[in-house]
């Protein structure tokens, strides 16, 4: 049958309900963190909704990814404190599929800053391929 899920973002939690809008079940154990494992032990770290508008360049204001995101053949992951987190599909657990911290490392001999696009929201996940919207940060301002 077709379940509901929701995020809350003060309990940490992932929320399931059936399509009556009855409580099923609850993934998460309303501490912050980022931690995968059977429902009851994992954790999400989940920002409020005030948090989750990001200036962005050009005066663009965009909304923080979602923390639920489908996935190919009805599968659930989870966008939790720049990790990815995959729901089983028997909802009872979540494992993380990959790290999506956004790292710039420069050595001595890097000459001045290089311009790159600014990294806006997770959009989706497919084969195995994790896509987010970018704003080019150079003369063309596209989003791409």
């Amino acid at each position: 049958s077709d379940k509901i899920l929701l995020t809350r973002a003060k309990s940490h939690s992932v929320e399931v309900f059936d399509s009556g809008g009855n409580w099923l079940m609850r993934l998460g154990d309303h501490t912050r963190g980022c931690q995968d494992g059977e429902a009851a032990q994992v954790r999400f770290w989940f920002p409020v909704w005030s948090e989750r508008l990001v200036d962005g360049p050009y005066g663009f204001t965009h909304k923080d990814s979602s923390p639920l995101i489908m996935g190919p053949a009805g599968s659930i992951f989870v966008y939790s404190g720049g990790v990815l987190m995959k729901i089983s599909d028997d909802l009872s657990s979540a494992k993380k599929v990959m790290s999506v911290r956004e790292e710039l490392w420069l050595t001595e001999r890097d000459e001045g800053t290089p311009q790159f696009p600014e990294v806006c929201s997770v959009i989706g996940v497919h084969d195995g391929y994790l896509y987010r919207v970018l704003i080019r940060t150079d003369w063309r301002e596209e989003v791409i």
